[in-house]
């Protein structure tokens, strides 16, 4: 399978998390997201003319910082980290979470002292 062809995955290989797409596969899809569908014509209206120059404009836009630093992509993994912690991870010390937010409770009541 060439490379270009890959279809979206998610992997942990030698301690990296990688997400990864082939920019056809990418081409692809965009050309199949919903957002684009004309449902009185019955088409997709999205065409990608050059598929590692739509590649190369998604990852700017995945990486565009907003005024705070943020990013499309950091903001993603927060919400992933956020999944996780709520479906149960079991890599989370959630006794240890509790007891820093009652913590923060405390300190933000002004019983810190």
């Amino acid at each position: 399978m060439l490379k270009r062809n890959i279809p979206l995955r998610c992997n942990v290989v030698e301690r990296v998390l990688t997400i990864e797409i082939g920019i056809d596969t990418l081409k692809f899809a965009a050309e199949n997201c919903p957002k684009f569908w004309n449902g009185a014509a019955d088409i997709y209206t999205l065409k990608v003319t050059n598929a590692d120059q739509f590649a190369e404009d998604i990852q700017r836009a995945l990486t565009a910082e907003e005024e705070d630093g943020s990013t499309p992509l950091n903001l993603l993994l927060d919400k992933m980290i956020e999944a996780a912690v709520g479906d149960g991870s079991e890599a989370i010390d959630y006794d240890e979470m509790d007891r820093r937010e009652k913590l923060d409770e405390v300190v933000a009541s002004g019983n810190g002292s």
